[in-house]
């Protein structure tokens, strides 16, 4: 058989060129996760990092990964490295780079989600919340070295972001995850700050102690150190997510910030423990805790060289559906939901493609007498089965039903193709339109066979106890005669050329599958 060596598609999603961004005096939307450490700014937009100037000035683009994403950008205290999260390699684990550019360095390896909170204030390890436990739904904060050693616990109990002091003496941090945003929410699922000082094994809770008041409780996320000893974080107590503050010994909240719409979101402290970085509004915003306003950050990316989102893919040797056609000269498959034809010789034969769209086709299905393949698309939005004439080229829908289908058998003499659609089993015409032939509401069908003639359909099925019996079914009557009735589960079943005796598997002999036979009482065969 000829191997599927030369099979390539285009997969587009914009055309590549340059991509005019917002003009310096327009948001520039959508920027998030921005960290600030003396006079820049490293944020996370359209899933790669970038730096600019506090000013706004000198983007620079530091990752170029287009289909991961990287986020939570974090300067170390020296400002020599980012730390950040990515999911490069398949799920979130925690990163880290030069902050001049250059290859990121993976330090965690786990496959539970591993997200960047901030570093130790020695810069020696990175702080990360994660989902690896050893609790099924909570999870202390870790710490892990920048050369990637084995990450450590930090005895805490549950624990989803955090910060230490600049001293390194305190770490506050919440226990529940916050999901951003969900503003005014009332309840006792919020998220509150707590801190505590390391090593000493004991906790305080500083915003919303008062259980007893758990109607009024507010979420209070991203709890942030301040060189001045106190501790920051968002909270919409006032009816928008504003900068709040609160002494690690506790008492009444302070605000910091007064935004009457939209809010504050994802803010972070930098190193030094002097400016809150945000986003509000789709902007990036600094805040000098030295009594000055907040102020946008006016960035201005100007033209922006997207990276090629045009794709050539090619398969080797592999298909994700295939049908031979009747001759055995030709196999129909699909492959990134485009359908061709293949011929089955080496060397013999060019491959046809069947289809072109920016719609999903496939499980091609040739007919016995190989003029039509059936398959199915969902150009006209649902997914429905069409008709291709080999010949042709002609393409016509043959269905019109909001379902998931899949494609099962043909008729014998090529003038229907059989598809199930939930636990009903349908035929398609090939003059168009479809009917229903059964329905089994405990599980549908699983058709194996259609007799000679098109009368008769070989299925098993189970019934309400979820006991599976081969049955035959008469498409003119409409009536169902199980062949099997036995409490084992029958499969697989198919007639012999006389339509007088059926095959199947069964499990019924002592637990293993073997081919039993059963001589049939109903006539498979036409009387006339």
């Amino acid at each position: 058989m000829r191997p599927l060596r030369s099979l390539a598609i285009i997969l587009t999603g914009v055309l590549p060129g340059l991509t005019p961004l917002a003009a310096q005096s327009d948001p520039l939307g959508f920027a998030r996760d921005p960290h600030f450490h003396d006079g820049f700014i490293v944020f996370s937009f359209r899933g790669d990092l970038w730096e600019v100037k506090e000013d706004g000035s000198d983007p620079r683009q530091l990752t170029h990964l287009g289909d991961a994403r990287d986020a939570d950008p974090r300067y170390s205290p020296d400002g020599r490295w980012i730390a950040f999260t990515s999911d490069r390699n398949g799920n979130n684990d925690v990163y880290v780079m030069p902050s001049t550019g250059g290859e990121a360095r993976r330090l965690t390896w786990h496959s539970g989600s591993d997200e960047v909170e901030y570093w130790t204030p020695d810069g020696e390890r990175i702080l990360f919340s994660s989902s690896r436990g050893p609790m099924a739904w909570e999870s202390p904060l870790y710490t892990v070295g920048i050369e990637g050693d084995l990450p450590e616990a930090i005895p805490m109990g549950a624990g989803a972001a955090g910060m230490f002091s600049q001293d390194g003496r305190m770490l506050a941090f919440i226990r529940r995850a916050y999901r951003d945003p969900k503003r005014n929410y009332r309840g006792s699922n919020t998220t509150d700050v707590w801190v505590t000082e390391v090593g000493s094994g004991t906790f305080r809770k500083l915003t919303d102690p008062v259980l007893e008041e758990y109607k009024e409780h507010v979420h209070d996320p991203y709890p942030m150190f301040g060189a001045d000893g106190w501790i920051y974080f968002s909270s919409d107590r006032d009816g928008r997510f504003n900068i709040w503050r609160v002494h690690p010994d506790g008492g009444e909240a302070e605000q910091i910030t007064h935004f009457t719409r939209g809010g504050v979101r994802f803010p972070s402290m930098s190193p030094d423990g002097t400016t809150i970085a945000f986003h509000h509004e789709f902007d990036v915003w600094v805040l000098h805790l030295d009594g000055q306003e907040p102020r946008r950050v006016p960035v201005d990316l100007g033209w922006l060289v997207d990276r090629n989102l045009t794709e050539v893919v090619s398969t080797a040797d592999e298909a994700e559906h295939f049908s031979p056609s009747p001759d055995g000269a030709h196999l129909a498959v699909d492959f990134h939901g485009e359908i061709f034809v293949v011929p089955t010789e080496e060397g013999v034969g060019e491959v046809r493609r069947i289809s072109e769209s920016a719609w999903r086709q496939g499980s091609p299905l040739y007919s016995p007498d190989g003029r039509y393949l059936a398959y199915l698309s969902d150009e006209s939005t649902e997914e429905e089965v069409w008709l291709f004439e080999l010949e042709t080229g002609a393409r016509n829908k043959l269905t019109d039903q909001a379902s998931k289908k899949s494609l099962v058998l043909w008729s014998p003499n090529s003038d229907r193709a059989f598809y199930t659609s939930g636990t009903t089993l349908f035929a398609a015409e090939v003059d168009g339109g479809s009917r229903e032939i059964a329905e089994n509401p405990a599980g549908g069908y699983t058709l194996t066979q259609v007799s000679p003639d098109g009368r008769w359909l070989v299925m098993h099925r189970s019934d309400d106890h979820q006991n599976v019996e081969v049955v035959l079914f008469d498409t003119r009557e409409g009536a169902e005669y199980n062949v099997t009735d036995d409490p084992a589960r029958d499969v697989g079943g198919m007639l012999t050329p006389d339509g007088r005796t059926a095959l199947f598997l069964s499990n019924r002999d002592a637990g293993t599958t073997q081919i039993f036979r059963v001589d049939l009482e109903v006539p498979t065969e036409d009387p006339d």
